[in-house]
């Protein structure tokens, strides 16, 4: 590559113009814009929700169907009789969808090319140049990751995306279809079963939910998503740690004549010893997602707490799958087949004057006092869900935040729920 050929030593600001234009002919930057990886984020701060609703090329306008097919039992008969006629079970609903508008604009001022310089004149090569130049552009569409990210995860907890743009755009995006009796909230003045309670076994809730997915749905949960305030209270539970982590001792009484009695202790319980108490019971071992993103009045924001949501309100999300048979005489390769595990995906579009739906980097250099690099990223995209009964969602408040009392009533029916509006 000719970029190869830049001497760090020279790097002055007229360089840098001349360095950045390669990037450009040799398709980098392009390359940057399409990259799938990025999605994904890094290992250290994982965009989890992409693994669920993972980019698709889509159209501007978007129709989805959302089919369910029920298989009933063929009927006993006798050899002479006719064979009856049965309705699949089909039903089906379209559901249409506009792909928004998301953008981002950076700008590398004259001070900082001058510092890039500077640090790349201490280098034998001019690696380090170039890779400061990508690094602006891969931080470019990393801000539009982040805002696909967080409207997932919006979409998953709140059944509803809100666009919120400059000039004062707002638009809500409501996803139909949804069942609302897949949304509960514990009542915290009054539910026994709250997580707040040392009494009760969350484990309980969740092996209830895997049930009413199965029972009504068809879906083997498969995975449940939690913050690291749930987790903590889950792998911090006396009650957990008792069945999780508990041994027993030897109490020989406290004087003479007193019988010898067994008791049970038990210590807080490990990570791994609440994993294995899940999978005991049927369910598979949470996934603490504490990735989070910065904001810009300061700190940092998980995904899993969304913007205007009441304080202390925490979600656990579980997602079901599909028990799909092998089928060996099918060759998968030739015959490509929709995966039914698939929740959705996050379309991508077609921005204007643009040929094929994509993402792409905008980029001007100005050589005039103060010289700088301006880029624009853009894309046209929206979570698109599929398979709303595949997942549910759970909605914890904390009593604390609330200002409920943490004193919970005796009578209260053991599995009482109430639906969210």
């Amino acid at each position: 590559m000719v970029i190869a050929q830049v001497d760090p030593n020279a790097l002055s600001l007229t360089a840098w113009v001349t360095l950045h234009e390669e990037l450009k002919k040799e398709g980098i930057i392009d390359q940057i814009a399409l990259s799938q990886r990025l999605q994904f984020n890094t290992a250290s701060n994982p965009f989890l929700g992409a693994n669920l609703l993972p980019e698709v090329s889509q159209d501007n306008e978007v129709t989805e169907v959302m089919a369910n097919i029920t298989i009933y039992p063929a009927d006993e008969s006798d050899p002479y009789s006719p064979v009856p006629v049965k309705d699949m079970g089909a039903t089906a609903k379209e559901v249409k969808y506009s792909l928004g508008n998301q953008d981002i604009s950076y700008q590398m001022t004259a001070n900082d090319i001058d510092t890039l310089a500077k640090l790349a004149r201490n280098t034998d090569t001019g690696t380090l140049a170039i890779a400061q130049i990508i690094t602006f552009y891969r931080n470019l569409i990393t801000s539009i990751m982040i805002t696909n990210e967080r409207s997932r995860w919006c979409t998953f907890l709140l059944r509803q995306l809100e666009r919120v743009g400059p000039n004062g755009y707002r638009e809500s995006v409501k996803y139909p279809g949804w069942d609302e009796s897949q949304y509960f909230r514990y009542l915290n003045a009054s539910n026994p079963l709250n997580w707040y309670n040392d009494e009760a076994d969350p484990i309980d809730v969740l092996q209830e939910e895997r049930d009413r997915m199965w029972d009504d749905d068809g879906y083997a949960l498969k995975e449940i998503y939690m913050d690291r305030h749930i987790s903590t209270i889950l792998y911090r539970h006396p009650l957990i740690a008792m069945r999780a982590n508990s041994y027993v001792g030897v109490n020989p009484g406290s004087g003479a004549g007193q019988p010898v009695q067994l008791q049970t202790f038990s210590h807080r319980a490990s990570n791994s010893q609440v994993n294995s108490y899940f999978t005991d019971n049927g369910l598979p071992i949470p996934i603490i997602n504490a990735s989070h993103y910065s904001v810009e009045n300061g700190g940092r924001r998980g995904f899993m707490y969304p913007p205007n949501v009441p304080p202390g309100r925490h979600y656990i999300l579980l997602v079901g799958h599909i028990e799909n048979p092998n089928l060996p005489w099918l060759d998968l390769d030739r015959l490509p087949l929709s995966n039914p595990n698939l929740l959705g995906y996050f379309g991508i579009g077609k921005l204007t004057g643009e040929r094929v739906a994509r993402r792409i980097i905008n980029s001007k250099v100005q050589t005039f006092k103060p010289m700088n690099i301006t880029a624009q990223g853009l894309q046209k995209g929206l979570p698109i869900i599929k398979s709303p009964y595949a997942y549910r969602v759970i909605i914890i408040d904390d009593p604390r935040k609330t200002g409920k009392a943490k004193t919970l009533l005796a009578n209260t029916k053991p599995n009482e729920y109430m639906k969210v509006a």
